[in-house]
């Protein structure tokens, strides 16, 4: 079973490290990422509110892999509110333009203020991610959530939110953005009342929208909302409204729907290449009907088909018990054929879950899942504290390569150990795990998939120790030579367990006991660009110079010659501290970019060699006395 592993190398900006709290020890029985080291070219920009992403504010953390700050920062776990997908948009005929937005609060001293002060923030990049201009608020003054993002041809943004403007009640907001700026004005205001006259809960009305430009009419959006229902009301289906771009029209139901459909924003809404709208969504009821549903439109939202339900809720038929399909999903056309992914789990039982792929072509299939050996989510440390909406293996996005082969799912889970004596501290003071994000690849549209590989982990090498959450992948990614350029953004803060999620402390014996709350701390959103080789996939590479000693190798060193990163492929038949070391070629020792303590497996580590002066040098890796070698060429 190899260990987690990440290959290739990631595209890096200047990030100097300026920590707004003092750095937290963490040690982790893994670590096996790329160090990466910044570029020296390349910074972030950042336009905003002064206290929040002003031009003069430092980078506020430096992590791993080439990770770079999108300039927005936050508190409240919002991201946990629903799905992720419709919050990142690259679009394929410029993919030098980055869009994202990210829920935050722009105050975080105590608990009363976090949740009045919850704002949508926007942000772009004209240069593929290198640096950034953002906006805290699209719409200051009031509480704004849960956006859906899209953009036109001509780069102009436009984000589907919820909010209340005018103390009337809560219901789906347009807002129009300008292309190359962070300004954006409300264009467009829903009725709160639903198409069969409910009010909804508490002052909460049609809200959770996703939204998508209308691909058969670019002069119309197509908005999907969900009735917040009180308690004692009746359910209602999925509503939809089909206005000019940027503005707002009438609720029409989906009448062919069930009646209780995704509560909390659980649908995702995609367009595939030849012009249809496909919402997928999650559907719950007491009825046996729960579970996940697809309906589409070929007709730019006008009318849509009876909804199907893809993935049932129980009765998983290749699974000896019963599936309980989870709320996170995630829908990307490839084609015109609908791909799917979704949490689940086998009787609730944490060990138990996973990550599942469906389409139709392939049926659904069980990608990944918690995994001891390899540290993917499962608990061996004694579990204390839950998040709310926050599985130990949870959020998977989807990536679909632009060659229509290529899938990358991209997931959250807990860090973990790997065995069970060792000493290792995965969780903060308070109780609440770490999360690091990783991601599983198939090379033939979803019929096989090769093992899971960390993208960023919480702890390890040159970065600052943060929780990695909230991962949502680009949509679609570049393949060249059967290397996949995948893009993601995602939160990182400090530490675990922040003070909106409702914590429940297992240790107790009634579960009933009193939430407990994490610690405040801020958040921030990261962009990162990561090139996946065709090992990542399960394909053979070619290897270069291949010398191994007892089982341990060199797989791979590249590229060779180099000129600022330089990147070694390794295996380890057995556990040991290891040290990966740089001599010139009259033996002196250069970089010494690697020592620490590894396990079975394979591993990948980059390292600058920016600073070396051009020849032939060496680089030797040693675990327990073995050592093996590869020759380096470093050009200028």
């Amino acid at each position: 079973m190899k260990s987690s592993l990440l290959l290739g190398i990631a595209i890096t900006a200047g990030l100097a490290s300026a920590p707004l709290m003092a750095q937290r020890t963490v040690e982790s029985v893994n670590p096996n990422l790329p160090n990466t080291v910044p570029s020296e070219a390349a910074s972030t920009t950042v336009i905003g509110a002064p206290e929040h992403g002003a031009a003069s504010m430092p980078v506020p953390m430096t992590l791993r892999n080439g990770a770079v700050w999108t300039g927005l920062s936050g508190y409240y776990d919002y991201q946990s509110n629903g799905m992720l997908r419709g919050r990142l948009m690259i679009p394929q005929s410029d993919p030098q333009k980055v869009y994202a937005v990210y829920m935050l609060s722009l105050n975080g001293t105590d608990e009363t203020t976090i949740d009045p002060s919850r704002r949508i923030g926007f942000t772009y990049s004209t240069d593929g991610g290198a640096t950034w201009e953002a906006t805290q608020e699209i719409d200051p003054n009031f509480r704004l959530g849960y956006p859906y993002l899209d953009v036109a041809e001509d780069g102009t943004p436009y984000i589907a939110a919820h909010g209340d403007p005018t103390g009337e009640g809560v219901r789906t907001l347009m807002y129009s953005g300008t292309a190359g700026s962070t300004e954006f004005t409300r264009t467009g205001t829903f009725d709160r009342m639903s198409a069969l006259g409910s009010a909804g809960d508490g002052g909460a009305g049609v809200i959770w929208p996703a939204f998508v430009i209308d691909p058969t009419n670019s002069a119309k959006g197509v908005v999907i909302s969900t009735l917040s229902y009180a308690v004692g009301q009746q359910p209602e289906p999925i509503h939809f409204a089909h206005p000019d771009l940027g503005s707002s029209g009438p609720w029409d139901i989906i009448a062919a729907m069930n009646s209780a459909t995704s509560s909390g924003g659980r649908n995702v809404m995609m367009t595939s290449p030849e012009g249809k709208v496909g919402i997928v969504y999650y559907h719950f009821d007491d009825e046996g009907n729960s579970g996940i549903y697809l309906s589409e439109s070929t007709d730019g939202g006008t009318s849509w088909s009876t909804p199907e339900q893809i993935i049932p809720r129980l009765n998983h038929p290749n699974e000896e018990d019963s599936l309980f399909i989870g709320a996170n999903i995630d829908f990307v056309y490839q084609g015109e054929e609908p791909y799917v992914v979704a949490t689940g789990n086998i009787e609730g039982l944490f060990a138990s879950q996973s990550i599942y792929f469906w389409s139709r072509t392939q049926g659904l299939k069980k990608i990944a899942g918690a995994d001891s050996t390899m540290g993917i989510g499962a608990m061996r440390a004694q579990l204390t504290k839950l998040q709310s909406n926050m599985d130990f293996v949870s959020y998977p996005t989807l990536s679909l390569g632009d060659d229509g082969k290529h899938v990358v799912v991209t997931f959250q889970a807990a860090a973990s150990q790997l065995e069970d004596d060792a000493s290792v501290n995965i969780v903060n003071d308070g109780g609440f795990h770490f999360f690091r994000v990783w991601a599983v690849g198939s090379p033939d549209n979803g019929a096989t998939w090769h093992t899971p590989r960390i993208l960023q982990d919480f702890t390890g090498g040159d970065g600052e120790d943060a929780t990695i959450e909230y991962a949502l992948s680009n949509s679609w990614g570049h393949v060249q030579d059967n290397n996949f350029e995948h893009t993601m953004i995602f939160q990182a803060k400090r530490d675990p367990g922040m003070y909106a999620s409702v914590i429940v402390d297992v240790s107790e014996d009634d579960g009933d006991q009193p939430s407990d709350r994490g610690e405040i701390n801020e958040a921030f959103q990261f962009f990162q660009r990561t090139t996946l080789d065709p090992t990542f996939f399960g394909e053979p590479a070619s290897v270069d110079d291949r010398a191994a000693t007892g089982g341990m190798a060199i797989q791979r060193a590249f590229p060779n010659p180099a000129r600022s990163i330089f990147n070694v492929d390794y295996q380890l038949p057995a556990a040991g501290r290891v040290t990966v070391k740089v001599f010139d070629a009259l033996g002196a020792e250069v970089l010494a970019p690697v020592d620490e303590m590894q396990y079975v497996g394979d591993y990948s580590r980059n390292f600058s060699v920016a600073g070396l002066p051009a020849g032939q040098y060496r680089v030797v890796v040693t675990q327990n006395g073995r050592s093996v070698s590869h020759g380096m060429t470093i050009i200028r």
